[in-house]
């Protein structure tokens, strides 16, 4: 399992598509809208650089997340990788920790270029606790989209794969008010939001900065919801994808 991870660390690094995505899209929108808007007017209870600083980084921790199974493991599947691996001693459960695992690893990077960014540029002042509890808190909301990821890989082809994922991260972000607060978007927005994985990853990470909506016994009761159902279907098209092989 640990070489598995190796190597699929190893490719994540190496695609520039995938840097791009998730490191120059979050970083950009978080740059060009703390420019447009004044950094220091408060929001929530912290400041708008603060607030968007979050939802940056959650944005790009989602779509670290989802790009690094969703498309890759189609591929895998159409050129027969999966299949090889199924035939050689590595164990089901390696593999799917190996790929959840480097899904999460891959949300770090994002994160970390978000956070510099709001200290160096847009002179977030926090304590260096908060600073790790706000990071863990992102990598932590990260959790659900790794396993939306491998879901995923296994219900598009190759070819709809990208397409597929691409979509489903922008329409998460949108819907769950990481490109906008919800206090600006009609309020049907806000009723979607609640029942949404985004808005709670979001949600849980401000409470490092005081500026959750929610109780966060309930952001994680939603998050751990998500992560087990999807897990949990995960695991049922791995299986059904590999009965199918073997029938």
């Amino acid at each position: 399992m640990t070489a598995l991870l190796r190597l699929e660390i190893a490719r994540m690094v190496r695609n520039m598509r995938f840097l791009v995505f998730t490191l120059v899209f979050p970083a950009g929108f978080y740059l060009l809208y703390t420019e447009m808007f004044r950094a220091q007017i408060r929001l929530a209870g912290t400041t708008w650089a603060g607030y968007y600083m979050v939802s940056m980084a959650v944005f790009g921790a989602v779509g670290a997340a989802l790009g690094t199974l969703g498309t890759r493991l189609a591929a895998e599947r159409a050129g027969g990788w999966v299949r090889l691996l199924r035939a050689s001693p590595l164990a089901a459960a390696h593999y799917v920790g190996a790929k959840l695992a480097a899904a999460v690893i891959a949300a770090v990077p994002a994160t970390l270029l978000l956070l510099l960014l709001g200290a160096l540029v847009n002179h977030v002042a926090l304590t260096a606790g908060t600073w790790l509890g706000l990071f863990l808190f992102v990598i932590a909301g990260a959790v659900p989209f790794a396993a939306l990821g491998l879901l995923l890989g296994y219900l598009f082809d190759s070819e709809s794969a990208q397409a597929g994922q691409v979509l489903i991260w922008l329409a998460l972000s949108l819907l769950g008010g990481l490109w906008m607060p919800l206090e600006a978007m009609p309020k049907v927005f806000s009723e979607i939001a609640l029942y949404l994985p985004t808005f709670r990853a979001a949600d849980l990470a401000r409470l490092a900065l005081g500026a959750a909506s929610r109780p966060a016994l309930q952001d994680i009761a939603v998050l751990l919801a998500y992560t087990l159902g999807l897990g949990a279907l995960a695991w049922w098209r791995y299986r059904s994808d590999a009965e199918r092989e073997y029938a």
